[in-house]
């Protein structure tokens, strides 16, 4: 009665909660009470659905009719396709089916197996692995059109399975176990989980950045393959039964109650999206962030559709170029953008640093970069504060931070171009603060120039030699670190 009485709260409380969220989500009919376990779609018109007793389902419109496609009497739990004509399902007593042409015809396949499959995922190519009961692991390399049972070195039942590039697999399951193959389940290795329970999810969207959720909120998250996985679940209340991310950033969750949760930060934070159903909810597929579905209990079919989705944010990524951080980012689609405000964190602390403008209103991709210079050794953090034209903004955060390496030894640089006209660079590297001077000479042996004469701090620096007033030859820079480090260069200047 107790439990009873604190599920009957919960959901209560999700109806209030709907408000403001269940006006985006459309119920389509299914014309089927029986679960639906698995969805997948190739655009925002044409899609994949299935569940028990063989049910399988496809649309053409966007889930305004969705129609029976007969393939199998068996339960099918995950669907996954490689492009529209090359699908696989998997399901119940070892069932595997199997697509060449869109869905016109399934065939089953020989699995060599009865235990039950949980999940299917698609890697590069026509790279397929599949998980289920008793440890069981299945790897495809021509498209699914044939199957080798692989020994994951445990009976435990798995329930998520994910596939990066040509041979990477990843499965999950009870007491939150993940196990991790490198060789398409060759080897396999246990990776240290944080899970506390289990785990029913799992997707990597590249071979280094992955995402689990499961049972009592667990959701964890890990950038290095898994090496380490970090928890990742404020805001999150019920268990999740899937998990789907669309990036690095944006990625939503599934639960009982209809809920759905939501984040823009790779988990860092979530928020509820009540569909203001109280099916149980399996999986979630969204081909954008205004538009996806979700499916459960009773042939349950909801559609997420909010075309006032201001900005959807593509990818946000960064990378490392001596003592500077180039951060990248791009925009599906904006409405009303008046831009991005660029945010570091270093030492507990938010500042902003930079404003790059938006593009307004646009259903092109568009493409955003700027670089943090100069920076000293050291873990920082990056967001983007996406502000409208009328003041309302959201968060997008960098999934993990960036590290500025201090160098070992003192290094002076070939300088580049070279040869040059007019311009070229100079770079050194500190592995402490130093006094610096950095001086160009003639052939003859004369100072043309100082360029430097400051002290800094450790790290790669750049100095940028203009010598548009100078003439054709043979230049030397020398460099001078506190009497420690004195190194000499030669350089062409071709006019």
């Amino acid at each position: 009665m107790k439990n009873r009485f604190y599920a009957l709260i919960i959901f209560s409380i999700l109806i209030l909660q709907s408000v403001g969220y269940s006006q985006f989500w459309v119920y389509q009919t299914s014309g089927t009470t029986q679960e639906l376990n698995g969805v997948f779609m190739l655009d925002e018109l044409n899609g994949w659905v299935c569940g028990d007793e063989g049910t399988l389902l496809k649309t053409n419109n966007g889930g305004q009719n969705w129609v029976q496609v007969p393939a199998t009497g068996n339960d099918l739990n995950s669907i996954a396709f490689k492009d529209a004509s090359s699908g696989v399902a998997v399901g119940d007593d070892g069932i595997i089916i199997r697509t060449t042409n869109g869905g016109i015809n399934w065939n089953t396949v020989n699995s060599g197996t009865s235990l039950q499959f949980r999940k299917v995922s698609w890697g590069d190519g026509n790279f397929v692995f599949a998980a289920g009961d008793d440890g069981l692991a299945a790897v495809s390399i021509d498209a699914g059109a044939s199957w080798v049972l692989k020994n994951a070195g445990t009976t435990v039942r798995f329930r998520g399975a994910a596939a990066a590039g040509l041979n990477k697999i990843w499965a999950v399951g009870e007491d939150g176990i993940i196990k991790y193959s490198a060789d398409g389940g060759n080897n396999w290795i246990t990776q240290t989980s944080v899970a506390n329970n289990d785990l029913h999810d799992i997707q990597f969207i590249s071979e280094s950045v992955g995402f689990s959720g499961g049972s009592s909120s667990n959701f964890i998250f890990t950038n290095d393959g898994g090496q380490t996985w970090t928890p990742r679940n404020s805001g999150i209340f019920l268990g999740l039964n899937g998990i789907y991310f669309q990036d690095a950033n944006i990625g939503w969750a599934v639960s009982d109650f209809g809920t759905i949760f939501f984040t823009t930060n790779g988990g860092t934070s979530w928020t509820s999206q009540p569909c203001g159903s109280s099916a149980t909810l399996n999986e979630a597929y969204f081909v954008h962030q205004g538009k996806g579905w979700t499916v459960g209990t009773g042939g349950t079919i909801v559609m997420y559709d909010n075309p006032s989705i201001p900005v959807e944010l593509n990818s946000f990524a960064a990378s490392v170029t001596g003592n500077s951080v180039n951060l990248s980012w791009s925009t599906a689609t904006e409405t009303n953008n008046m831009g991005f405000e660029v945010e570091r964190k270093k030492d507990g602390q938010w500042e902003m640093i930079s404003f790059v403008e938006g593009k307004g209103n646009s259903t092109e991709l568009n493409n955003y970069s700027f670089e943090d210079r100069n920076l000293l050794p050291g873990s920082y953090s990056y967001r983007l504060k996406q502000i409208d034209f009328d003041g309302s903004f959201e968060y997008y955060e960098l999934n993990s931070e960036v590290i500025i390496e201090a160098p070992n030894s003192f290094s002076l640089k070939q300088n580049y171009p070279n040869p040059f006209n007019p311009v070229t660079n100079i770079s050194f590297s500190l592995p402490e603060t130093g006094n610096v001077s950095l001086k160009v000479y003639n052939v003859l042996g004369n100072e043309v120039v100082s360029l430097l004469n400051s002290r800094l701090n450790a790290g790669n620096h750049n100095v940028i030699f203009d010598a548009i007033n100078f003439s054709s030859g043979v230049y030397y820079y020398r460099i001078e670190i506190d009497g420690k480090f004195i190194e000499t260069r030669q350089m062409v200047l071709l006019k």
